[in-house]
């Protein structure tokens, strides 16, 4: 009988191997194929915005000032990234949210 372990790694296994086999039908062989990147866990917003580069893209979430992510726009701000393109419905205020990163433009 199988433990709530085993049945995890095989479920996972099974997952696995069907990703192997969807990359290579796309790619042509399954060596070819990008190696899927595991979810980032990150202890703070600037550990998690460290990779930004001048000139990236990034896509903001919210409505209004609610439900934005400011912490991760504050952290932005501090790395000091230059030309951004920023998707997003509006950029709030001009003293917070994307506000802050439109006034460094």
């Amino acid at each position: 009988m199988l433990t709530s372990l085993s049945k995890r790694n095989h479920a996972l296994s099974k997952f696995k191997s069907g990703l192997m086999a969807a990359q290579a039908m796309r790619f042509g062989s399954a060596k070819e194929a990008p190696i899927p990147i595991d979810r980032k866990l990150y202890k703070n917003a600037l550990e998690a915005t460290r990779d930004m580069y001048d000139g990236c893209s990034i896509m903001a979430g919210g409505f209004g000032l609610c439900g934005i992510p400011e912490n991760l726009i504050l952290a932005t701000k501090l790395h000091g990234t230059k030309n951004l393109t920023v998707i997003s419905n509006e950029c709030g205020v001009s003293d917070f949210g994307l506000g802050i990163l439109l006034k460094t433009k």
